[in-house]
């Protein structure tokens, strides 16, 4: 898959998302107003935007349906690029500390290095027993 196209299907996903939340706010500010509206004058207030016409209760959940949907796809892109970009500088470390063992490991015996670890670690252990 080409990277430009991954890279633009993602922020035409991140504009629309965030498109939509500023559509969801915009539908419970007007949701809002018409309860408002119709607490203080004591009539039946509908919000419409010129093809249907609803309550304003239902818009104002609406407008919160459409935030949460939104957020919830807004945060899984960026879990998703968190955990890639995790991922992707793990693999590279341990690489880096492969190639850093075999280097070590062509420079030096290892078997006589660990060795003489436990046998230093012996030494040290007799002195503090005694």
């Amino acid at each position: 898959m080409d990277i430009y196209s991954t890279t633009f299907n993602k922020l035409l996903l991140i504009t629309v998302c965030s498109t939509l939340i500023m559509l969801g706010l915009w539908t419970i500010d007007i949701s809002v107003s018409a309860m408002a509206i119709s607490k203080s004058t004591g009539n039946q207030v509908l919000v419409t935007s010129g093809w249907w016409t609803r309550s304003p209760i239902l818009q104002y959940h609406i407008g919160l349906y459409i935030i949460q949907c939104s957020a919830l796809v807004l945060a899984a892109i960026a879990i998703y690029e968190s955990l890639k970009s995790l991922n992707t500088r793990t693999l590279k470390n341990i690489l880096k500390q492969i190639e850093y063992e075999e280097t070590l490991s062509d420079q030096f015996d290892m078997e006589e290095i660990k060795n003489e670890i436990r046998n230093e670690l012996k030494r040290r252990k007799k002195k503090w027993d005694s």
